[in-house]
């Protein structure tokens, strides 16, 4: 699977639980409300900063829903060379 492929169904999986059909989740971040506020926040970045935060909206309802908390999340340390 491509980096793209990869791309495009973490989209439509956070498109598809962001609606009201589905209601997985009520971010509201990718409707038609939500594109409009982030357009006027953001003019040159609007579909990027929408997806982001899509996807954050998506991570957060299911990390709730399997009771994943925070503190828990263990984040390697990666070392930069040349540092």
């Amino acid at each position: 699977m491509d980096f793209r492929q990869l791309f495009k169904l973490r989209l439509v999986v956070a498109a598809l639980g962001d609606t009201q059909r589905l209601g997985w989740w009520n971010g509201g971040v990718l409707t038609g409300m939500g594109e409009y506020l982030f357009q006027q926040g953001f003019p040159r970045s609007s579909p990027f900063a929408q997806t982001r935060a899509g996807f954050r909206v998506a991570q957060l309802a299911c990390d709730e829903a399997l009771a994943i908390q925070p503190s828990q999340l263990v984040v390697p340390y990666l070392q930069v060379a040349g540092r």
